[in-house]
């Protein structure tokens, strides 16, 4: 059955996935040259104090490895604190780190206001003339701290976000993340070059004490507030770094379910945050507003268009594919502007396999080989159509109410 609306629909959505997807292109030819900068370490000198604060709820299992791999940082011990906000726990979680006093880590327990609220409460009991925080289920390099404490050699930086890569993926769905992650991480450095990165992720992100002081700390009210402080200092005129040298390890979802549910609050966080900064969308906000604020979005909405014209095609055309058969069927739904921007998307496989050889290399790692072939197509091919069930869910959650939850994945 041909719909005239939903046909034109269609056409403009593929328009935008084209359109993105050579803006993708036209940024990495274009920034190229920042894939290879770093700022220069400083010396144990020179290195300023810094307070690493770990906002913890239930992570009896992974506390330990965090906290080790904090204290077998590089970085000199007197000018590091460890801070561990356990908030309001239902397992052993504050016992396990409580270990980990005899080593010079403070530990607090606090009644559960969720993740924004330890964070801040650990920041305003630090003393570092920096502030870090780390997700209690991460593990940094031994390099990661010493590293991102180099970016703020320039006065204007107010934070900086840590290339956060995937902890030991196993699993194909770990592994599918683990290529999302590092072409992320790419990515945010491609948007630094127009001053645009709008995140600072809990998995290892830097503050400067003044800046992060000044716009309140996190916001309490934010589903996710690692996104909402970066915009926040923004507006204010300060600017975000993105590092692709200092690594750290995050575990991450591991069934589809799981998965839905971290996507899910991602895009409720990411709809209010731009709700609640609506004052950004003016000429003046330039780069920020579209790189920053806006192309995640763009480049989603296609997806799960695309993805309900295929449910929407199987449905009303049933008895055709019955018929002629699905390769028939589908010669006879592709339009030129479709087939043109999967066309591009297949000419971005070997930019997706230099992004994550990139990481790959500078962290030590084997680059993509055959057994990386499954994960690397379905990410490509399949992976982005998940923010159809996103987007449904989401709505869902808002249609009742949904709150706020203690979550990391």
């Amino acid at each position: 059955m041909y719909d005239p609306l939903w046909a034109a629909i269609t056409y403009v959505s593929a328009f935008i996935l084209l359109y993105v997807n050579v803006i993708y292109v036209a940024l990495i030819i274009r920034f190229h040259k920042l894939l290879s900068w770093t700022p220069v370490e400083l010396s144990d000198k020179e290195l300023p104090t810094i307070s690493v604060i770990v906002p913890a709820y239930n992570e009896s299992e992974n506390i330990k490895y965090t906290i080790e791999s904090i204290l077998a940082s590089d970085y000199p011990r007197k000018k590091l604190e460890v801070i561990v906000v356990d908030d309001g726990s239902t397992d052993d979680t504050y016992e396990h780190a409580k270990k980990f006093e005899k080593l010079g880590v403070r530990v607090f327990k606090k009644a559960n206001g969720g993740a924004a609220d330890a964070k801040n409460y650990g920041a305003f009991k630090s003393k570092g003339q920096l502030i870090t925080t780390l997700d209690s289920d991460t593990r940094i390099d031994p390099q990661a701290l010493r590293r991102l404490a180099a970016y703020f050699a320039e006065p204007e930086v107010a934070a900086v976000s840590a290339a956060v890569r995937v902890y030991s993926p196993k699993k194909i769905i770990e592994k599918i993340q683990s290529i999302e992650y590092d072409v992320i991480l790419l990515l945010r450095r491609m948007i630094m070059g127009v001053e645009s990165v709008y995140v600072t992720p809990g998995g290892l992100s830097m503050f400067r004490r003044e800046p992060f002081m000044k716009v309140g700390g996190f916001n309490k009210d934010s589903v996710t507030e690692d996104q909402e402080i970066a915009i926040n200092l923004q507006k204010k005129g300060y600017k975000i770094r993105a590092s692709l040298e200092a690594f750290s390890y995050t575990i991450v979802p591991d069934t589809i379910s799981s998965l839905l549910k971290q996507r899910t609050r991602w895009l409720r966080g990411g709809i209010w945050n731009r709700i609640f900064h609506k004052d950004l969308y003016t000429a003046r906000s330039g780069d920020f507003l579209f790189f920053g604020m806006m192309f995640d979005f763009v480049f989603s909405i296609p997806l799960v268009i695309f993805g309900l014209s295929l449910i929407r095609s199987v449905i009303y055309n049933g008895q055709w594919i019955e018929r002629l058969g699905y390769i028939e069927m589908l010669s006879l739904s592709i339009d030129p502007l479709v087939l043109a921007s999967l066309v591009v998307t297949i000419a971005g496989i070997p930019w997706v396999i230099f992004m994550t050889n990139t990481l790959r290399s500078r962290a030590g790692e084997k680059k993509i080989g055959f057994n990386d072939l499954v994960p690397l197509f379905l990410f490509i091919f399949v992976y982005g159509y998940i923010w159809v069930f996103v987007w449904i869910m989401t709505i869902f959650q808002e249609l009742k109410g949904g709150g706020y939850q203690w979550s990391t994945r």
